[in-house]
């Protein structure tokens, strides 16, 4: 397990067919907006997410493969992918995609469903694994976001997608307000007047 500064762990997942899928679990291999990354290092991937300052909402959902160094981690030079994922059921995953279903996903409220695993992954954290997977909720819900890639002289080995971007976290502080009354006595909480 790689130690990365303020993530959390998730587990691992396998992946076999050198390629992963970025999608929504509600929508079929047939949608749009999701994607696929090739040149993928097949075996063992481990997954992390990283939360926002309020802890409330992932930030971003990363997946590493096994052999990625540190070093690599490190340089930080992840690579922006040309696919908009899109997200309609507030979470979104990183797949190995063979074993992605190519037809019907299920439903949320089916336990043996692919559909329904990954809900089951996001219902009592933020995210989890399935054996050929990862799944997290996805920052503030359903949107358009992006996907990153690093890679090695062996192929990408590193994949993550960014619920939230850093300026976005820097704009959800509250800031203090300050009123400017020209009456200082008026009661604006209780108020006969009309407005």
């Amino acid at each position: 397990m790689l130690k990365i500064a303020n993530v959390e762990y998730l587990g691992q997942f396998k992946v076999n067919s050198g390629l992963l899928r970025v999608s929504d679990p509600c929508y079929d291999k047939s949608i749009w907006c999701t994607g696929t990354i090739a040149d993928v290092k097949n075996g063992t991937w481990e997954a992390y997410m990283k939360l926002d300052p309020s802890g409330n909402r992932v930030s971003e959902l990363l997946t590493f493969h096994k052999d990625t160094t540190a070093k690599l981690i490190r340089n930080d030079r992840w690579d922006e992918q040309n696919i908009d994922i899109g997200v309609e059921s507030g979470q979104c995953g990183i797949f190995d995609n063979s074993s992605y279903p190519d037809g019907d996903v299920g439903v949320a409220d089916e336990s043996d469903s692919f559909y329904g695993k990954c809900r089951q992954a996001t219902e009592s954290d933020f995210g989890g694994v399935i054996d050929f997977g990862t799944i997290s909720n996805s920052g503030y819900g359903n949107g358009s976001y992006l996907c990153y890639t690093m890679e090695d002289r062996d192929g990408i080995t590193a994949v993550k997608i960014v619920f939230i971007e850093k300026e976005d976290e820097d704009d959800d502080e509250v800031e203090e307000l300050n009123y400017d009354f020209d009456d200082d006595n008026k009661d604006y909480y209780n108020y006969d007047d009309d407005y």
